[in-house]
C-alpha cells in the first residue's frame, strides 16, 4: 500500500513539476500550503508534501534568484527532483509566509524526516538514515535541504539567525553524513563563524565537533586542520577585549584534539614543527634579517601558537619536542623587556608539566630575574598605569625604568614560582628541588633595600621550608 501511495506522490509531483516549471513559473507560496504539508508530513507517508516543503525551502534561502525573471528566462537549475535537474518552484512574496516556512522547516525538518524514513535510534542514539528503505527514493530531497540549509548559513550576518541555523545543522547531520561535499562546506562555513562571530563560537564549535565525531575518517583530519588555522589567523593582536575570546578558542582546539589521539599527535607534531623551524631561523639568522626573524617569534601569533600545548596525557610524547621549543623562546628573548613573555610562557611549562606528569626546571627562569640589580632599590621613576602581563609580549624603555614596572616584574616572578614549585610540592625531592630556590631567595632579601620585596621574599622561604619538612615526615 506504501508504494502504491509513494508511485502516485511521484505521478502527482511529476505533473505538479511540470505545470509548474512550465508556462506557469514559480508558484506563488501561501500559508495553506504549508499548513497542508506539515500536516501531512505529522502522519509521516507523505513523498509530495516532503518534496514540496523541501522545494519552498530552497526558494526562500534563494528567494533573490526565484524573483529574478532574468534568471528564470536563461532557465537556471536548481538542486531539486528526482534526477536532480527541476527548478526553483515557489515564489515568496509575504514576510509572514517566509518566517512561517523558516520556523517550521529549522524546528521540524529533522523529525519530519526521521518520521518518514522510520528512523529508530541505534547506539549511543544515532540515526542512520541510509538504512531506511525509503532513502533512495528520498536521497536527492535531503540532498537539496542540507545544501540549502548550508548556503543560506553562509549568506547570514545576523548573530540570532546564524545561532538558529547551526543549530539546526547540528541536528540534520545525520542527514549531512552521506554528503562529503555538503560536509566540508558546513565545515567551513562553522569555522567561519566560529573565528569571527563571538556570539555564535559555542555553536560554531558544536557543529565542528560533531562533525568530527559523525563523519567517516578521514574528515576529522580537515576538522583538526581547519580548526586549528582558524585559530592560528584568529591570534595575531591580543588585548584585554578578546583575550577571554581567544583562551576560549584554545580550548576548543585542545578538546577537539582530544577526540582521536593518533590523528591528533601528526597535526600536533607538525605544527610543532613548524614553530620549531621559526625559532630555528631566529636563532640561525644572520644580522641582515635578525629583525625579521626575531619579530616572527615575539609576535602575538607565534606566541598564542606555542601557548596551546600538548595538554593531554595520551600525547606525552610530544612534550619533551614542546619543552624543548618553548624553553629555546625563553632563552633567546631573555631582556628585562620580555619579562611579560617569559611568565607567560613559564606558566603554559608549568601547566604542561602538571597534566603530564614530568618535572620541567622552571625554577632558574624565575630565579634569573630576582638576580637583577633593578630590584635591589625603589626606582625613582613612577611609571605609567599598570601593566597587563596576560596580554603584553615586551615594555617600551619608559616603563622598564618605572616603579610600576619593578613592582609587577617582582609579584608575578614570585608568583610564577609559588605556582610552579606548588605543581611539584607533593613530590618526594621537593626539599632538593627547592635548595637552590631557597638560597636565592635568601640572598634577593638580604640585597633589597626595598623592605616589601624583602618580607615577601621571606614568606615564601617560610612557606617552602615549611611544605619541605611535611614531605620528609610523610
Amino acid at each position: 500500500e506504501e508504494e502504491e501511495e509513494g508511485e502516485e506522490d511521484s505521478a502527482e509531483g511529476g505533473d505538479d513539476a511540470e505545470g509548474e516549471g512550465g508556462a506557469r513559473g514559480p508558484q506563488t507560496l501561501t500559508m495553506n500550503m504549508i499548513a497542508g504539508w506539515a500536516k501531512a508530513l505529522d502522519k509521516g507517508d507523505s513523498f509530495r508534501a516532503l518534496r514540496d516543503m523541501v522545494r519552498a525551502f530552497e526558494s526562500a534561502c534563494h528567494i533573490d534568484n526565484v524573483n529574478d525573471a532574468a534568471k528564470q528566462k536563461k532557465g537556471e537549475k536548481g538542486d531539486i527532483g528526482e534526477d536532480d535537474s527541476v527548478r526553483l518552484k515557489f515564489r515568496i512574496l509575504s514576510g509572514q509566509v517566509f518566517e512561517r516556512l523558516m520556523r517550521l522547516c529549522i524546528t521540524r525538518m529533522d523529525a519530519f524526516l526521521a518520521k518518514y524514513l522510520e528512523l529508530k535510534p541505534g547506539e549511543g542514539g544515532k540515526i542512520n538514515p541510509q538504512s531506511s528503505a525509503r532513502w533512495k527514493k528520498v536521497s536527492p530531497i535531503v540532498k537539496a535541504y542540507v545544501k540549502s540549509v548550508v548556503s543560506f548559513s553562509d549568506t547570514l550576518t545576523d548573530p540570532v539567525m546564524v545561532h538558529m541555523l547551526l543549530r539546526h545543522a547540528e541536528r540534520v547531520i545525520p542527514y549531512v553524513r552521506p554528503f562529503p561535499k555538503v560536509a566540508r562546506k558546513l565545515l567551513k562555513v562553522a569555522l567561519r563563524v566560529f573565528g569571527a562571530v563571538e556570539q555564535n563560537r559555542v555553536q560554531a564549535f558544536v557543529v565542528v565537533r560533531r562533525l568530527a565525531l559523525d563523519m567517516p575518517h578521514p574528515f576529522i583530519e580537515s576538522c583538526y586542520k581547519g580548526m586549528y588555522l582558524t585559530y592560528v589567523r584568529h591570534v595575531k593582536f591580543t588585548n584585554p577585549n578578546v583575550l577571554h575570546g581567544q583562551l576560549f578558542m584554545a580550548q576548543c582546539v585542545v578538546e577537539l584534539f582530544g577526540l582521536d589521539m593518533s590523528a591528533a599527535y601528526e597535526h600536533s607534531f607538525v605544527y610543532i614543527r613548524q614553530l620549531a623551524i621559526q625559532l630555528r631561523g631566529a636563532l640561525t639568522a644572520t644580522s641582515q634579517k635578525t629583525k625579521e626573524s626575531h619579530q616572527a617569534i615575539t609576535c602575538w601569533q607565534f606566541v598564542n601558537s606555542l601557548l596551546l600545548g600538548p595538554a593531554e596525557n595520551q600525547l606525552k610524547s610530544l612534550v619533551y619536542p614542546y619543552v624543548q621549543v618553548t624553553l629555546g623562546v625563553i632563552k633567546h628573548v631573555n631582556a628585562p623587556k620580555y619579562y611579560p613573555l617569559r611568565m607567560r610562557l613559564c606558566a603554559a611549562l608549568t601547566r604542561v608539566g602538571y597534566h603530564a606528569k614530568v618535572y620541567i626546571p622552571l625554577a632558574p627562569f624565575y630565579l634569573d630575574i630576582l638576580s637583577k640589580k633593578d630590584l635591589y632599590k625603589t626606582s625613582n621613576k613612577g611609571g605609567d598605569q599598570p601593566i597587563e602581563w596576560d596580554t603584553t609580549i615586551k615594555v617600551s624603555k619608559q616603563a622598564l625604568s618605572g616603579r610600576v614596572y619593578q613592582e609587577g616584574a617582582f609579584e608575578e616572578t614570585l608568583k610564577g614560582l609559588l605556582v610552579f614549585l606548588s605543581s611539584v610540592c607533593y613530590s618526594p625531592s621537593f626539599a632538593e628541588i627547592i635548595v637552590h630556590v631557597v638560597m636565592q631567595l635568601r640572598v634577593f632579601a638580604k640585597a633589597t633595600t626595598v623592605n616589601r620585596f624583602r618580607r615577601q621574599a621571606k614568606d615564601l622561604i617560610d612557606k617552602l621550608e615549611k611544605n619541605a619538612a611535611w614531605v620528609n615526615r610523610a
